[in-house]
């Protein structure tokens, strides 16, 4: 097995500026679970809802902050204190997007809670990426969950 070591600084998350609209179909949402949960007297999901819509609103346009990543013969490394050692990983993908310069990097884990992991990382990389990922890992073809596509269709 060759060793090789490949580092950048990607975004914790892909950033989607919302506008306004956004927010308040947000809080209309928001209202309507509210007047739900006291119709049916139910005060924990009133509760419930106030603190998601209050997190939603916060977080809604919150930047992403930078973090390190390495990824070497031995695992990945995300930041400062996550590592996932080479014998976690089964295998990667790589999911290329034409409307941004940062690609998807998908680790596939052997672990049942968590089991993708989803780096960015910026084009010019992507290439030298993949050739040293096969030495070590088979590459599979990603096919994305309901889910994700709802979530970005969402802005999320």
């Amino acid at each position: 097995m060759e060793k090789f070591s490949i580092s950048w600084d990607a975004p914790e998350y892909e950033h989607r500026p919302k506008q306004s609209s956004w927010f308040w179909a947000s809080m209309l949402i928001a209202i309507a679970c509210l007047a739900f949960a006291i119709w049916q007297q139910n005060w924990l999901f009133a509760l419930f809802v106030v603190i998601a819509e209050t997190l939603i609103i916060i977080w809604g346009n919150r930047e992403p902050e930078e973090i390190g990543v390495t990824v070497d013969s031995t695992g990945v490394r995300i930041g400062e204190s996550k590592f996932y050692p080479r014998s976690h990983i089964e295998a990667f993908s790589i999911i290329e997007h034409g409307h941004t310069s940062w690609h998807d990097l998908i680790i596939l884990l052997d672990r049942r809670y968590i089991p993708t992991i989803r780096i960015h990382v910026p084009e010019h990389l992507v290439e030298d990426l993949r050739e040293n990922l096969r030495t070590v890992y088979p590459e599979y073809d990603h096919q994305e969950s309901f889910m994700e596509v709802f979530e970005r269709y969402l802005g999320f």
